[in-house]
């Protein structure tokens, strides 16, 4: 994968983690400060109940006055506890949904402190108080604990957040799926067009990193063309230039690029069928400025944007069209490929040819008929810079 795309990506998750984190923060913090809005509300009910059940029993010890009270917060999933106090800290009521919430030393004898020294979870319960005034003169507090962030309110904010990373990793799982085959299929013929301009506009040759040229001399065949009237793929004598420029281009995008040698045996240049293979070769690979001739009746085929397993892949299904296509005619001819890739290697053309001769020499005593020419990069490496040293020297 590109590195640029695999910079992109990363930003791009980054990005999708921080705001899941936000968004949830945001959630939380929104579903408290509503639910704390409303238990201020719901208290500020209670008072006003607590007040006309005063004044209707004319005392707190009353059985009208408690049953009053409870029966207006029994229904309230949200109220933890509920202490009714005069203002010099006389307790009146006491009421919690379990005995933790009230404080230890809780005694209708003694005055109380201010505030209530409730047991609760910060997190999701709050301590709220509110005070009222009797028509005789007396003044009442309440203070209460409620829940405002319960479970069943964890669960829906939960829940949509796993909505959301799973959908990112969905996303992600299928462009991981389908960018391979897409830069397979795509990737070369986007690239394809800004080559052919390259060589219409004949731009001025440019030594590249590898010691070729960056564009084809048009004038390199004696008859002016870049193309074979015979087959319409490309001279041969362009092949290795036109692989170091490309090869050079990959580098510089870290791109792979794969070079495709084929031959059939026992078949010549002026057989009909030379012609037709080199159609289905122009065919199946988008275009024609990267398909060759190659030695008496073969071709070559440089394939970018694409590593070795990948060519193989594509080289396997072009070869499976060809042999069927051959044995339409007769059994006795059959189509050998050799590969090789850049494979992370600043490699020049004149190598990879080499490897891919190599790999289709092999191709031609092996079944399948295709061999793939297979590096490894830091041992490559290694070798180079051994070189290298013992020039110095």
């Amino acid at each position: 994968m590109n590195k640029r795309l695999i910079t992109a990506y990363s930003v791009f998750s980054f990005l999708v983690f921080l705001f899941l984190i936000v968004w949830f923060v945001f959630r939380t913090i929104n579903t408290r400060t509503d639910n704390l809005l409303s238990a201020r509300k719901d208290l500020e009910n209670i008072s006003r109940t607590v007040t006309s059940s005063y004044l209707t029993a004319g005392s707190f010890t009353s059985p009208y006055f408690s049953e009053t009270v409870l029966k207006s917060i029994g229904d309230d999933e949200h109220l933890k506890a509920l202490v009714i106090s005069t203002d010099q800290g006389r307790l009146e009521f006491a009421y919690a949904v379990e005995s933790r919430y009230l404080p230890g030393t809780l005694d209708f004898k003694a005055l109380l402190t201010f505030p209530v020294s409730f047991s609760f979870n910060p997190i999701t319960e709050e301590a709220v108080f509110t005070s009222s005034v009797v028509p005789s003169g007396k003044d009442i507090r309440l203070d209460a604990v409620y829940g405002i962030f319960e479970r069943s309110e964890v669960f829906p904010v939960v829940r949509e957040l796993l909505i959301g990373l799973l959908s990112f990793l969905l996303v992600t799982a299928i462009a991981i799926i389908v960018q391979p085959h897409l830069y397979a299929k795509h990737g070369t013929a986007a690239a394809a067009p800004g080559r052919q301009r390259a060589t219409k506009d004949r731009a001025a040759p440019e030594e590249d990193a590898f010691g070729g040229s960056d564009a084809l001399e048009a004038d390199a065949d004696p008859s002016g063309g870049l193309y074979s009237p015979s087959s319409a793929l490309g001279f041969e004598q362009h092949l290795e230039e036109r692989l170091s420029a490309e090869l050079k281009r990959a580098a510089s995008f870290d791109q792979d690029l794969v070079l495709l040698l084929g031959c059939v045996n026992g078949l010549e240049r002026a057989d009909p069928f030379y012609a037709e293979l080199s159609r289905m070769a122009r065919e199946f690979f988008n275009f024609q400025d990267l398909c060759f001739e190659y030695g008496n009746s073969g071709i070559g085929i440089i394939i970018p944007n694409v590593d070795i397993d990948q060519g193989i892949q594509r080289v396997e299904e072009f070869k499976d069209r060809v042999d069927k296509r051959i044995g339409e005619e007769t059994d006795s001819r059959k189509l050998f490929i050799g590969l090789s890739a850049r494979n992370g290697r600043l490699i020049s053309g004149n190598r990879i040819i080499r490897e891919a001769e190599s790999a289709l020499r092999r191709a031609e005593h092996e079944s399948a008929g295709i061999m793939a020419f297979r590096v490894d990069p830091e041992k490559y490496r290694d070798y180079i810079a051994s070189r290298k040293s013992s020039m110095r020297r």
